[in-house]
């Protein structure tokens, strides 16, 4: 008998062809036929075989002897390739692919992942890109599949605020004015001080700036597809500090005989500009100066009202008020009688005179026997003849009267005396 062989058992991918190569004779008729190319040839192809099929070679010799063999044609399934689902990334970021089905991966186009031959490169598209992975299992059979990554366009972060320097506190509007299609904003206004003022997550915030110095805005901005920018405005806003005006008096009181001038020292901070009121509109043109430091001199006695107005090299504005008391000269003196008989002439007993501070005021009144039988603080309260509050006016007698005052020099002054009260 002829030996014969059908060769070696071949395995192949569903939807490939194979080979058959037998040998040992002259002629040769193989079976089952449909996918062969031709039985009666010794290496037929097996075309695209559906299923794993056994076939059968006879072989003839020249002597008209014949002998089988069979070889078997493994037909082994597709893996399932799965490259991921779709994917929007931000333009300028990266997306991670990942792939699922095989055992070597093969990635196209390579030039934007950071490694081609595994399952989970890293993509950084510089456009919208279609990524196809070619997935090879442990029986080399090999099935594709791709992913779409899509870039959405970063926001364009610009903005504007309504005011760029002012005086202290200063408020400042900023309006949102970044593209496209803007779903969340993030403000950070350099000012920690304000505390949760700080940071606004409005479109138009508006931001009350109380210290003075310079700050740097900053805006991080979110689009409807998760796209964020942020944009950092140093030095933007100037914030000029207020000047703070003061002022002190030489002399602290005045007297209209011997000291009616008074000097006025600027005390003021961040002052270029100074107006001052001196309070005293019968002055005419002499009631204002813009000296840092001015003197004037009261005509009449009275209280007034100075005004100091001062103004910074940025416009930047304060004032304040201080009360200066010009007093007459003084003088005390008291009368020795009263009838108080309600005719309205003489009815009380009060000392009179000028230069008095009215604040630091009292008056005694004793009987003979030293009873104290009215007292008062107040120079517009005086005795009007009752004793200890009675109904009745006292007797006709001298009665003693002790007073204390202090002029408005802070000096302090007693005075002893007798009144006779009349009917």
């Amino acid at each position: 008998l002829p030996v014969v062989s059908a060769g070696s058992d071949v395995s192949i991918c569903i939807g490939n062809n194979a080979t058959l190569n037998a040998s040992g004779g002259i002629s040769y008729q193989w079976n089952p036929a449909p996918e062969l190319s031709s039985v009666i040839i010794p290496n037929p192809t097996v075309n695209n075989p559906p299923v794993t099929s056994t076939y059968t070679v006879t072989v003839t010799d020249g002597n008209g002897c014949t002998a089988a063999d069979a070889a078997i044609v493994n037909v082994n399934p597709l893996p399932s390739a799965n490259a991921g689902l779709d994917q929007t990334i931000c333009d300028g970021s990266s997306a991670s692919l990942s792939a699922s089905g095989g055992i070597i991966y093969s990635w196209n186009p390579a030039a934007s992942l950071n490694n081609p031959n595994i399952s989970n490169p890293v993509a950084s598209p510089l456009a919208i890109t279609t990524y196809t992975v070619t997935v090879t299992d442990a029986n080399s059979c090999t099935d594709v599949d791709d992913v779409v990554i899509a870039l959405s366009p970063l926001p364009t972060v610009n903005f504007t605020p309504d005011t760029v320097y002012g005086c202290q506190p200063l408020l400042v509007n900023f309006s949102d004015l970044s593209v496209p299609n803007i779903a969340s904003w993030s403000w950070n206004f350099d000012d920690p001080l304000s505390g949760l003022s700080n940071n606004s997550t409005l479109q138009f915030p508006v931001h009350n700036f109380s210290n003075a110095g310079t700050y740097s805005i900053t805006l991080t901005v979110t689009t409807s597809a998760g796209c964020t920018a942020t944009l950092i405005d140093p030095d933007l806003i100037t914030v000029y500090p207020i000047p703070e005006a003061n002022f002190s008096l030489t002399p602290a009181y005045g007297n209209i005989i011997y000291q009616p001038n008074i000097n006025f020292n600027d005390l003021s901070s961040f002052a270029d500009i100074w107006a001052w009121d001196f309070g005293e509109a019968s002055s005419g043109s002499g009631n204002n100066s813009d000296l840092q430091n001015p003197a004037h001199t009261y005509s009449d006695t009275g209280t007034y009202t100075i005004w100091l107005r001062v103004e910074s090299q940025y416009g930047c504005i304060d004032s304040v008020n201080k009360e200066i008391i010009i007093y007459d000269e003084f003088t005390f003196y008291a009368p020795n009688a009263f009838l108080p008989d309600g005719d309205g002439q003489n009815d009380f007993f009060i000392p009179q005179g000028t230069g008095w501070d009215l604040d630091n005021f009292e008056m005694f009144i004793f009987d003979r026997w030293g009873n104290m039988i009215y007292k008062t603080t107040d120079v517009t309260k005086p005795w009007d003849g009752h004793a200890n509050n009675g109904s009745r006016i006292a007797q006709v007698d001298v009665y003693s009267w002790l007073v204390n005052l202090r002029d408005y020099k802070k000096n302090d002054y007693r005075f002893i005396g007798r009144v006779t009260l009349m009917k």
